[in-house]
This record gives structure tokens, sequence and C-alpha cells, in this order.
């Protein structure tokens, strides 16, 4: 899918915070301002889409009668290959080569912020500090672990970790008190080491860090998932919020008092403030009050059992951070499947304590750590406050209280409308708008689902029409932003409403059973067209075998490849793989899986088929294996494992596998290997295979001959042809040298027209629109130059201003200049100022002086400004330049300068990133705009021809330069002029020299001045005139009078003051 980036609508920085010292790139931005959820197109293994497909035939081989199960597979691997054999788009490489380049970065951290959407870019030291203040630091709760191999007696075993410890600890746990079917699920050995990772809490005023533990496949995580399942009915009571959509409809429904008002309650930090031995107590007496949890789940555990199994599946869990190995030894373990259920069942004891006690409130509901009540006034829920906080020393909670009826909580806005209350959505400050954006590389129907799912939303959390209506308006903004056709929007919008209203009348339905229980597909996204083809063919052979097949697509999000990387030691870190065995004597190899940690099955294969071909051919004690294996692909579970085991051992055929451990496909046949004819078999099947490539190759070279006279025949009748492309290959030629010339000559006479410019004949910038100029502003057009030393200053005046250019130049004291112009040089920093004359010649060094402090102000001695920087000047790029020029640019601003930036020696810079860099950094430190910032090279006299793409660069900034001088004179002769229009209004004299006509003349075009301010300036102005002119005046009056466009007044007053001569 091609990806169509509109600049003009959409801001790159609008959901980034980087708040690190990394400068990110244009592209960079494009990648991340999306969020991390957004995909592009990524290459499809074939190995993957076969896959997906066996793995679903082994899913529905067991549902279908014989005579269908050879369809079902044929039609599977017919679709399976025409889905590998379809191109997918290639992903942009831009986008592609800014992502590999912040994969590199490791100086920095990208990640999404604690609340609402967005993207977060840290320097990786502070997200360090800023997580462990928040964390590891509590050494209350947290402590290091060494990883050292303690001393003991007898023989130390050769791996160890703390890890596969606390494995083989949990394990003799379980088995002692859980029966083996349930021991052998929840004990895993291929266990992962849990990590920590943080999201900063950029809406806080003091940047702070939500700590989290990723502990998904860790040692204890299988038996915490079953506990929480057995257990949950515990967690619940009826103060405790299942659905928020339930809830919504509750509470419309729930009648209160006039005077009532609504408060909400937070528990502060819950989770990692829970009492855990207090509340697995807690849960142990619950749980065998009458023996319910055997007597529900068919189980025979004692209280002490399932106390130990709570305590082992929640405490000391093992984490690494930073490189550390670290164990919290207090508090619910972070991440943990049980620290849900745990925080409900303590909050749920207080509750019970409350209710027995009689202090809860009428009306009372809770989800997990929020809480909504209605209290009669304030003191009564200071007061509940105030009770909440006495219950456990451990917790502590705080409160918010509605504002005119209003309460947000739990995504919802509660009002409270006299005795009944009303809902609708809730917007936090933190919430960007950021979703799945349209031109992410996904499913369309993923697309459609999330308008569908937002709309329902708010459809169930409103509670009113009006509602409902405001929150469509704001998904059509937030929508139209992603990028969604504006059609697809509205669409959705009718079709749902419509369905809502319909289903309103209808009567629920039983579902089938077979539809109940779809069987999915689950194949990476290559293109919509593809998806299309594959669901319409999975549709169609569901019909044919009365199942429902269901192609799910995933795509690679970038978030994958930018999340933070914490490198783990390799002996704990290779579970659940496919590997191979490669003898580093000869090519003998071998190809196996693994669910447990690799260091364990390499241990075995010592006494396998690898260590009796070491012992064998070469020789060699299996003492040190580790180096000879591989992993080839990590997997999600053993299934994963076996088929993609069995595709490569179909795809890479190793000789050591004599005997395979793996599946036998059943949708792509390979031999049998365990059966004792597998030899012959496989000798039959290369034996049709080779007869098969020789039939092939016949038909190819038939067709290659039939080809050939084809060919010969086609070239014997297109001789004409040929002859009538070569002639208008000829005129095309023609008029190319043609168009060529023409723009030469183009060029030259633009050329001719600068370098003659003057006001007086420029065909661009005449004399005639310089109304209030005098010839002394423009006769000599004076341009400041100013850059650091060795920037190519000179070289590049020499090429602006002096009429020679190309090989065997005059010297710059014989060449005459061809623009009325006078150059200043200066430099940045302190130094000799050097003002070039318009001969050429170099007039005398003047003190050492600053810009912004010489003796001659800057307006009086140019009007134009021209800086020269260095494209690789290692100070333009740490900004020092910036840092250096910023009173500069304040100057500029105040004066009306528009400054030139011109960039040398573009050809020291080889990339396009360093040339967009160079760039940005001039334009910004000296405070030009892009359009008057410019790129030029090869402009000096050593060298031996020009193109005329660098002359018309060097003409395009010279003609740059002159319209900013224009721009300045303007400025400051209306500065000037406006200046002498305040005085007159000001009641102040007339300016000196100024005849009566030119007075009346400029009097007249003040419309915005009062009739009585007209006469007090014209009778003050009479004042000071002289006799004589006023004379002249009435000498001409009767001429004049007539065409003078002044009042009847001011007419009055002037032949009143004639008269008295």
């Amino acid at each position: 899918m091609a990806l169509d980036f509109d600049l003009l609508e959409f801001d790159v920085d609008e959901h980034i915070t980087n708040i690190s010292s990394y400068r990110l790139s244009f592209f960079e931005k494009l990648v991340l301002c999306r969020g991390l959820k957004f995909s592009i197109a990524q290459p499809v293994p074939a190995r993957d889409v076969k896959a997906s497909f066996e793995k679903a035939y082994w899913r529905l081989e067991p549902t279908l009668p014989e005579d269908q199960k050879e369809l079902a597979a044929a039609t599977l691997r017919s679709i399976a290959l025409n889905y590998i054999q379809r191109r997918g788009p290639r992903p942009p490489k831009a986008l592609q080569q800014a992502i590999n380049q912040l994969r590199r970065r490791e100086d920095i951290v990208i990640t999404k912020p604690d609340k609402g959407s967005g993207v977060v870019v840290m320097d990786k030291t502070e997200y360090i500090r800023l997580l462990s203040d928040a964390s590891i630091k509590d050494t209350t709760k947290f402590t290091p672990i060494n990883t050292e191999r303690p001393k003991t007696r007898g023989r130390p075993p050769k791996h160890y970790h703390p890890l596969l410890q606390k494995e083989k600890q949990l394990e003799s746990v379980v088995r002692k008190i859980l029966p083996k079917p349930i021991a052998d699920t929840v004990c895993r050995k291929g266990s992962r080491l849990a990590h920590l990772y943080g999201l900063p809490k950029t809406h806080k005023q003091q940047l702070s860090m939500r700590p989290i533990l990723s502990s998904t496949g860790t040692y204890n995580f299988a038996l915490a998932k079953w506990l929480e399942e057995k257990l949950k009915p515990l967690s619940l009571n009826q103060h405790t919020i299942c659905d928020i959509f339930s809830f919504a409809e509750v509470i419309r429904e729930t009648p209160l008092n006039p005077n009532d008002i609504l408060v909400s309650y937070d528990v502060c930090a819950l989770f990692t403030n829970v009492p855990l031995d207090e509340t697995i107590e807690i849960i142990a007496e619950k749980a065998f009050k009458n023996n319910w949890f055997n007597e529900t789940h068919g189980l025979n555990l004692t209280k002490t059992g399932l106390t130990e199994l709570l305590r082992i599946a929640t405490k000391d869990q093992l984490f690494q951070f930073d490189g550390q190995l670290y164990e919290q030894v207090d508090g619910v373990a972070m991440g943990s499947p049980l620290g849900p259920l745990m925080a409900n069942v303590f909050l749920c004891s207080i509750e019970e304590q409350l209710d027995r006690n009689n202090k809860l409130p009428s009306f009372y509901k809770r989800y997990v750590d929020d809480t909504l009540a209605t209290m009669p006034n304030i003191q009564a829920a200071t007061a509940f406050l105030s009770t909440l906080n006495e219950c456990h020393p451990a917790i502590q909670f705080t409160m918010e209280i509605a504002e005119n009826n209003k309460l947000p909580f739990l995504g919802m806005m509660i009002e409270k409308n006299g005795c009944h209350l009303t809902t609708s959505v809730y917007h936090k400050p933190t919430d960007t708008g950021l979703l799945l954006h349209y031109q992410s590389h996904v499913d369309q129907r993923y697309k459609r689902s999330l308008l569908n799912t937002m709309l329902n939303r708010a459809y169930r959390l409103s509670s009113t029409k009006e509602s409902f209506t405001k929150e469509c308006q704001h998904l059509k903004r937030m929508f139209t932003k992603l990028k969604y056709p504006v059609k697809l929007i509205n669409s959705a919008i009718a079709w749902y409403t419509s369905s809502t209203i319909q289903s309103r009348h209808e009567t629920p339905t039983e579902l089938d059973a077979a539809t109940q229980k779809p069987v999915r597909i689950t194949l990476p996204f290559k293109d919509q067209k593809s998806a299309d083809t594959v669901r319409h063919q999975l549709k169609d052979l569901g019909r044919k075998i009365g199942t429902d097949l269901q192609p799910v697509f995933t795509s690679r999000k970038i978030e994958g490849k930018l999340k933070i990387q914490e490198e783990k030691p390799a002996l704990i870190n290779h579970q659940c793989v496919v590997y191979t065995f490669k003898c580093d004597s000869c090519d003998a190899d071998y190809i196996g899986y693994t669910t447990r940690h690799l260091h364990q099955r390499i241990e075995e294969h010592k006494a396998s088929v690898i260590g009796k071909h070491l012992k064998e051919a070469h020789s060699v004690a299996s003492t040190s294996l580790e180096e000879m294996f591989s992993v080839l692909k990590k997997c999600r579970g053993k299934m994963d494992c076996l088929i993609h085991e069995m595709l490569f051992i179909r795809e890479q055929k190793p000789k050591l596998n004599t005997q395979s451990d793996s599946i036998r496909a059943k949708n792509y046949e390979t031999v049998d290997r365990t059966d004792p004819s597998a030899r012959l078999q496989g000798e039959r099947i290369a034996q049709e295979e080779n007869e098969q490539r020789m039939r092939d190759l016949r038909d190819k070279m038939e067709r290659d001959r039939e080809l050939a006279l084809r060919d010969a025949k086609a070239r014997a009748l297109c001789e004409d042809e040929e002859q009538r492309e070569l002639l208008e290959k000829q005129r095309r030629e023609r008029e190319e040298t043609e168009s060529r010339l023409k723009e030469e000559e183009a060029f030259l006479k633009l050329k001719q027209e600068l370098m003659m410019y003057d006001f007086q004949i420029c065909p661009r910038i005449r004399k005639e629109s310089f109304t209030d100029l005098q010839v002394a502003d423009i006769d000599l057009i004076r341009i400041a130059l100013i850059g650091p030393t060795g920037s190519g200053k000179t070289s590049f005046v020499d090429f602006e201003c002096w009429s020679g250019r190309g090989s065997n130049p005059q010297p710059p004291a014989q060449q005459s200049s061809a623009l009325p112009i006078e150059l200043t040089g200066r430099r940045i920093r302190p130094g000799q100022e050097v003002v070039r004359n318009a001969d050429g010649n170099a007039a005398a060094n003047q003190d050492p002086t600053n810009l912004l402090q010489g003796a001659q102000p800057l307006p009086k001695c140019a009007h134009a400004v021209v800086f020269v920087v260095k494209a690789n000047d290692p100070r333009l790029r740490d900004g020092k330049y910036k840092e250096t020029l910023q009173k500069i640019r304040e100057h500029f601003r105040e004066d009306g300068y528009a400054p030139v930036t011109v960039i040398t020696y573009l050809d020291r810079l080889v990339e396009k990133e360093e040339k967009e860099e160079a760039f940005d950094q001039a334009s910004w430190a000296t405070g030009s705009s892009s359009e008057k910032t410019y790129f030029i090279a090869n402009y000096t006299h050593a060298k031996a021809e020009q193109s005329h793409e660098v002359d018309r660069a060097a003409l395009d900034i010279l003609d740059s330069v002159l319209l900013s001088a224009e721009r300045f004179i303007r400025i400051r002769k209306q500065r000037e002029k406006n200046k002498m229009d305040r005085e007159v209004m000001a009641g102040g004299p007339s300016p000196s020299g100024e005849t009566i006509e030119q007075f009346l003349a400029r009097l007249q075009h003040k419309h915005h001045w009062s009739e009585q301010g007209k006469m007090k300036a014209l009778k003050e102005h009479l004042k000071q005139e002289e006799i004589n002119t006023l004379k002249v005046l009435k000498e001409m009056w009767e001429d004049i009078k007539s065409s003078l466009p002044l009042s009847i007044g001011m007419k009055i007053v002037l032949e009143e003051e004639m008269r008295r001569l």
C-alpha cells in the first residue's frame, strides 16, 4: 500500500514528545508521528504461510469426515501456494532506513506515554534513572541478586542461574500439592526471565515513571494464571463493577435524593501496597469456607497447600533491569495475573467490614481502585474519606467531588439531573485521538471494526440522543484527522444507527454451535487484494465442508522493532526454539526442537546421534557442543515448534535426522523417516522428480526454439520499421538540441539583466515603483557580507560581482563591477572590517569591532545582509552559531532586514540527510527563511568550466539579495514617513522645506483624521510659512481652487489668511 503523506495537513511533531538530546530527522518523525502501533509493508516469509495453513489443518482434521479430508487438505495447500506466489508491496525505503537508524541508536529510548497515546523519545540514561527511582531504589521491596554460583558441598551443577533454581523449587512444591496432569501444565521448564520497563508520566508537571514488569512466560506465570481462574469468584461482591457498559445502564436507573452529591474515591498505588501475606490468608479463609474450593473444582487440596501455592506464585519474582538481576521481596509481583485478584480480594474484605458496621453509603460501586458513591453533603463525604483511611495502614484514599453536578468516572461523564443520573463519553485531557491510522498496512476489516467499536462505545455510554450525536461528530473529526475517508465514516455511522434501531425490535436467536467455534488461520498480511482473495477462497471451502474458516491477518508494528532491547544471558534466553547442529569438521547437520532451555537439550545430544557421529567419524569427545548449535526460529508453543521443525527438515534435508521427532506433514507430504522403507521411498520420489525436471527441460528447449524462429521472422518484417524509428530518433535529437540552445539563450538573457541591474532599467523592479525614494537611495546598493574565516566569502564575492568567469579570469583588482553595489565584509566574531567598493578595491582596514557595536549603525551602511557559512563547519552542526548570532538576528528583525544565507563547500557533504541537516541548521542560525537559504558549489575561478546550473544558482542568490535590499529601502522610507505623520498628528511642526502644495496634498490623504484635527494642523502650518509663499498661493488661487480636494471650511481658512496680506 502506497503511503500518501500530506505534509500540508499533517503535523509530524503532533504526537511526538522528544525530551532527549537527539534531534529527530524528518523521516524519523514521519515514522513515529502515527504512533508505535503503525505498520508498514514487510516481506512475508513463505515458511510462515505454510506453517499457518498446516497448523489450521491439524485443528480442522479431527472435525471432518474421511471423504472430506483430502478435499480440505488439497484446497488449503492450493490457497497457501497461491498466497505465497502473490507479490506484496515493497516497504517505503526512506521509512525503512529511518526505522533501522532508530534501532541502531543505543543512547535513546522510544516508548509510549503512561496516559493517552503517542510517542516519547528519552535519553537512555535519564530513562534508567527515573525508572530506578520509581522501583529498584526502594530496597524494602527490591533486592539485587548475585548470579554467581554459590559454594556448596558435593559436585556443583554445570549450568547455574537463579532462574533455574526457581524452576526446580516451583516444580518440587507444585508436584507435592497438585495432581500430576495439572502439575504438568503449570510447571514450565523453559521459562523466560521477566524484565522491567517503564512508561513516562509526561502529563505530570514533574516527569516520573510508571514501572511495569513483563512476566509473560516466567517460571510461575502458568501457576498464577491457573489460580486466578479458580479463585476469581472470591474477588467479587455486590459492590464490584464487572462491566462498564452494564454499570452505565445500572446508574441510569438508580434513583437518588435531590440533595445528594457525587463523589469518587481513589486508592494510591494499590498494587504495590497490598499486604501480601494478609491477603493470602484472606483468600485461603474464603476458599475453604464450607470447603468451597475443593467442591467447586473437584480437587482435594488443603488450606496449607493453597496458601503455599499462592505464595510461590506471587512472591520473590525474579526480573532483570539494566543488566542486573533483582528480586521483588514485598508486595504483589508486578505483572502477575494474580495482581488484580489479590487487590480486589483485599478491598472486598475492607468493604465487608464497613458493611457490617453500617458505614457504607447507600450507593457505592467500585472498579479495582476507583470508587463511585453518593453523599448527602461535602461534610459526609469528607468523614467517609477519613473512615476509609482508618481501615488499614497500608493504603490511603483520595477524594474528588463533582463540579456543577458532573464527575468523570471510568471514561464516562456522569451528570446528576434532579433524582437521576445521565452519562456521556468523557475524553481525558491526555487523549490525543491517535488510534489506528488509515495508512497503516493492516487488513481493512480492522479499520472498519475500529469504527464500529468506537460507535458502539459512544452509543452504550450515551444516555441521550444528543450526547450520542455529539460524540459521533467528535469521532468524525478524529477519524478524518487519521485520514479515514469521509464516505467510510458516514457509511459506518449510518449502518450502525440503522442496525441498532433494527436490533431493538428483533428477538435474539441462539447461534449454531458450529458458528460459535470457527477455525481461524493466522496469516501475515501482504496486501488487501490478496487478503480478500484468501478470505473468499476459505469461505467457499467452508461451505463445502460445513465449517467456518476465518483468516486472521497480522501485521508487524513498528513498536516491535523499536522496543527496548534487554540483553539476557544465553543460558536462559533460548527456549521453545527450532535449532540446528552443524559439525565443524564436516558437512553433517541435524535439525530439532525443544520447549525447554536449549542447553538442556544440548546435554542430551551428547548421547544421541550427534555424539555418536562426533565419536565415530572424527574421534572427538562430545564435551562442548554449544558452539556447533544455533537457533533457526523462536516459536510460541510446542505445536509451532513441531510444524517449523518439519518445514526446516523438508527444506534443508539434514543428514543426521535419520529418526525425526517432528510430526508428519498433512498439508505438505514428506518422506516418513520412521518407515523401514523410507530410503526406497525417498529414492523413488527423487527419481520421479528427476524425470519431471528432464521433461520440463525438453519442453523449455522446444519453446525456446519456436520463439527464436518467430523472432527471426519478426526481424525480417520490421526492417522498414527500424528505419522509421531511426529517422524519428534523429528528429528528436534535433528538437532536444534546439530546446537546449533556447534554454541557454534564456539563461544568458537573465544573466545580462541581472549583471546590468539598476532601478532605472531593470524589467522587474523599476524606479517608478519607488515613488517616495530619492535618487541617492538607489544609486548604490550596500550589501553586508557576514561569515567566519574560511567560509568562502572572498571567492563568492569575486564570482558574484565581476563579469569575468570561467577559466583564466582577470585578477580582482583589474576587473570592473557590473553592478551598482557596495559590499561590506564582516565576521561573526569580532575581527577586522573590510569594505569593498564598486570598483573592486578594498578599503582600509578599520579597528576591530563587533557587528552590533560598530561606530556606524548597520542600516546606514547596508541595505541587505548575506551570511556565508561552510556546509561542513562543526560549529554549525553543534549549534554554536545559533547561540552566537542570537543578538544579530534580533537586531535584523528590529531594523527590517531579510537576510540571505549562502551555504558553501557543498561537495564536502555526501549524504542527503547531511545536506538537509546543514540547510536547517544554517537557516535557524542566521534567521533566514527557507526561500532565502541557498546551496552553491564549484563557483571559484580555479574551475575550468562552469555549468549553467551553478551560474543560475548564483544569479538566483543575487536576485534574492537585491529584492531584500529593495524591501529594506521600502521599510526604511515607510518608517520615516510614519514618524513624520505621527509628529503632524501630535500638532507638531511640519517637516522643514515642505511647500504649501505638498502639505495640502499630504493633509488630504489622512482620511483617519477628524475635521477639527485637520483645521488645527492647517493653522499651525500657516503660522510657520513665509508671507511670500501665501502670495504665490493667492495669485494662483482661482486656478487651483476648484481642483484642490479640500473641505469648504479649509478653503475659508486659507482665503481669510490671504485677505490679511
